[in-house]
């Protein structure tokens, strides 16, 4: 069977494309043939395909310098790539996929692939990474508030507009807005022929917002073989292994490591602006900070 995974990035810089890439190995080490989709980048892995990856954009850089121009550059690519679908189009033609398997695609590659998909026949299985077909945020939290938010649940995503839940912009929040009422209309969720959910949380939530029972599933990630090691000791702390941020409940977990001082709690992972100045004033004696190499 010849699979072709899609995938923004392609190089191993988030769980999605670590999934990605082990699921790679783990198809091919049962005979399956494996292609990839992606976005062009510097630290990309060297790919037989890339010279057909859609090209670059780096939306926080452009969110830095906001005006008209970029944001209709936004909107141009981030809701229907048509330069995604020609690439797409010809790599179907060069691999002859008998299925495409998306895992992280909006706004760099969009939806706009999957109608070219389904124009050829070819069967679409979709795994969930995150929220972003029910919120237009991605994550169920609003960046001004800081807050776990639902108020776009049931196809209100005007909500995420009127409440500025994308990195606090207006702009940012209406595109996001007008992106999920577009892929809406485009019947992206109809077109795809089964969801697969790490969590049955994830799952729920899209059933709770007219999923389709039959074709959205609970299939949990998985760990490739040699990344378990035993461990001889126990050292006991609590790690929290990730992007330091908001939306992972970094907040609650430094407010319950102040609560309980006899748990070392350790963290490991990148930290950005606003909370890595505001990191060391938020750690208790008892949580230590290594970075991430």
């Amino acid at each position: 069977m010849q699979i072709l995974i899609v995938n923004t990035r392609h190089y191993p810089g988030g769980g999605d494309s670590v999934y990605a890439f082990a699921l790679a190995e783990l198809l091919r080490s049962h005979g399956q043939k494996v292609s990839f989709f992606a976005m062009q980048g510097k630290s990309n892995l060297p790919d037989a395909n890339e010279d057909l990856f859609v090209s670059h954009i780096d939306y926080r850089a452009m969110n830095e310098r906001k005006n008209l121009i970029t944001g209709m550059q936004v909107m141009a690519r981030s809701i229907y790539s048509i330069e995604a679908r020609q690439k797409f189009s010809i790599l179907l033609d060069r691999v002859k996929p008998d299925v495409v398997h998306l895992q992280n695609i909006h706004a760099h590659i969009t939806p706009s692939i999957i109608l070219e998909a389904k124009q050829r026949g070819i069967p679409v299985v979709w795994t969930i990474h995150d929220y972003k077909l029910i919120c237009p945020n991605s994550h169920f939290f609003n960046d001004k508030s800081e807050k776990i938010c639902e108020a776009c649940s049931g196809g209100r995503f005007w909500q995420a507009t009127r409440k500025r839940c994308k990195k606090g912009s207006r702009l940012a929040s209406g595109t996001a807005s007008l992106e999920a009422y577009v892929h809406q209309v485009m019947n992206v969720r109809t077109m795809v022929d089964a969801f697969l959910c790490p969590s049955a949380f994830l799952r729920d939530k899209l059933l709770e917002n007219g999923f389709d029972e039959c074709k959205t599933h609970h299939l949990p990630l998985f760990l490739p073989e040699p990344a378990f090691s035993r461990c001889s000791s126990d050292q006991g702390y609590i790690l929290f292994l990730g992007k330091l941020e908001p939306l992972k409940g970094i907040y609650p977990l430094l407010e319950a490591a102040r609560k309980a001082p006899r748990v070392k709690v350790v963290l490991a992972g990148n930290v950005e602006e606003p909370l890595r100045s505001r990191l060391p004033m938020l750690v208790s004696a008892n949580v230590k900070y290594v970075g991430f190499k």
